[in-house]
C-alpha cells in the first residue's frame, strides 16, 4: 500500500478577495499534521479555461489539469456557496475531465458568509461529483459566517478544527478502503 497518499485541495473560486482562499490556507495547513498525506494546492485561478473543454477533447489547456487528477489518490475541495451554488470557474475545471475522477474520494469543504456555511450548495454539487465517479465523504464540513470565522489573525473555534482533523482522517480510511477494493 502506497506510504503517502496524494491528496489535491482545489480552491474553487478566482474572485477577489475570496475568503474561501484563507480557508483552503487553514485546511491545507492543518492537513500536514495528518499521517501519510501529501497534499498540494491547486487554485482554480491558475486553470481558468474561459470555456467549457469535454474531457474527451485533447488539449493542451486541460492537460495540466487532467494530470493532477490523474496522479491523485483523492480530493478536498474548497468551494464557497455563490446564490445557493457553486462558481462557474469550479464547474468548467471540474468538466474538464472525468476518467481522472472515477473512484477517488473527496472530501466537501464548503463557505459561507452566512449562518447555512455552503449547505445548499454541498446539496447542489454531491450529485454532480458523484456523476463524475468521485466518491463524496458522507459528512461535508461546513464554514458557517467564513469572513468572521476567518478574520485577520483568528483561528477558528476548536470545535471546526476538530470536525476538519476528523473528517481528514476519514479521507485517508476511505482512500485506503478504496485501494483494497481496486486490488480485489
Amino acid at each position: 500500500m502506497k506510504e503517502n497518499l496524494n491528496i489535491i485541495l482545489v480552491l474553487g473560486s478566482a474572485r477577489d478577495g475570496r475568503v474561501s482562499e484563507k480557508v483552503a490556507k487553514f485546511v491545507f495547513e492543518k492537513s500536514s499534521i495528518i499521517d501519510g498525506l501529501k497534499v498540494s494546492m491547486v487554485d482554480v485561478k491558475d486553470h481558468l479555461f474561459g470555456k467549457t473543454i469535454p474531457p474527451s477533447e485533447k488539449s493542451e489547456i486541460t492537460g495540466v489539469w487532467k494530470k493532477i487528477a490523474k496522479e491523485s489518490d483523492g480530493f478536498i475541495f474548497v468551494v464557497p456557496e455563490y446564490n445557493h451554488g457553486y462558481p462557474g470557474e469550479f464547474k468548467i475545471l471540474l468538466d474538464s475531465a472525468h476518467d481522472e475522477y472515477i473512484r477517488k474520494p473527496a472530501l466537501l469543504v464548503t463557505v459561507s458568509d452566512g449562518p447555512w456555511g455552503g449547505a445548499r450548495m454541498a446539496e447542489n454539487l454531491k450529485p454532480i461529483l458523484n456523476n463524475f465517479g468521485i466518491i463524496s465523504l458522507p459528512a461535508v464540513l461546513h464554514t458557517s459566517f467564513a469572513d468572521e470565522k476567518f478574520a485577520e489573525g483568528k483561528a477558528p473555534d476548536e470545535k471546526y478544527q476538530e470536525q476538519l482533523e476528523k473528517l481528514l482522517n476519514q479521507l485517508v480510511e476511505y482512500i485506503r478502503g478504496v485501494s483494497v477494493i481496486k486490488k480485489v
